[in-house]
Order: structure tokens, then sequence, then C-alpha cells
């Protein structure tokens, strides 16, 4: 499934798309302005949206972060690699395949058990496979 995330004022950017759906022109030179002026208008839509796939992303790994108080970096310092590292694997960026001594840490870290990670990467991967 993916996801729209709107990152500025809600409104400004709903104003801006009623705006777009209500123009309306009668000569060619209106026309080219109009597409120009929407062009902008869309550039700042879309500058304010980002799209997350999150057919990829481990939300359990998150979650289960999170339900232990760590940051990224807290945990991408107890578990040996960088923050940056980290979060491609909450992403689904990297370890795309957990590997077993990897997984062993996670389950230490946040409290879960390796059944439970087998199972949540199961579902994604099948959710990955199966989901448009």
């Amino acid at each position: 499934m993916l996801e729209v995330i709107i990152k500025g004022n809600p409104k400004e950017i709903s104003t801006l798309v009623l705006a777009l759906q209500e123009r309306r022109v009668d000569t060619p030179h209106e026309t080219e302005q109009m597409i120009h002026e929407i062009a902008g208008d869309l550039n700042q839509v879309f500058a304010c949206m980002s799209i997350v796939d999150n057919r990829t992303k481990r939300i359990w790994m998150e979650s289960a972060r999170k339900n232990t108080g760590l940051t990224m970096k807290e945990s991408a310092v107890r578990l040996g690699i960088s923050e940056s590292y980290y979060s491609m694997i909450e992403r689904g960026e990297r370890q795309q395949s957990l590997d077993m001594a990897f997984a062993d840490k996670i389950s230490r870290l946040f409290g879960v058990s390796l059944k439970y990670i087998a199972e949540q990467e199961r579902s994604g991967l099948s959710r990955k496979d199966g989901e448009t």
C-alpha cells in the first residue's frame, strides 16, 4: 500500500487543489498562462507531500523500538551499527532478509521473540509479493 504523507498545512494544500479544479479559460493565451500557474501550484502541493511505501517498511520493528523507548540512534549504538544503516533496515532498504545473528540482537534489544520477528518478516514478505 502506498501512503501519501502531507508535511505541510493540509488546509493550504486543500485550497490549492480546489483552486486548480475551479479554473476556467477562454483564450489560448489564458490557457498558456493557466498552465504555468498550475505548474507552480502543483509544485507547491508536491513539495508538501512525500510517498511512503509501506510494503517494505518494517512497521513491527519501529513499533518494537518505540515500545522500548529507544530512538533510532540509541538502537543503532546498542546494535553496533550506524544510525543511517539502522534507519535503512527499519525502512526495509537493507537486510531485506534479516540474518539470524542480527535478528537475535534485535530480539534481545527490543524484548521480542525470534518467533515474533520471523512471523513479522514472513507476513511482510507475503504482503510485498501479494499487495499492489
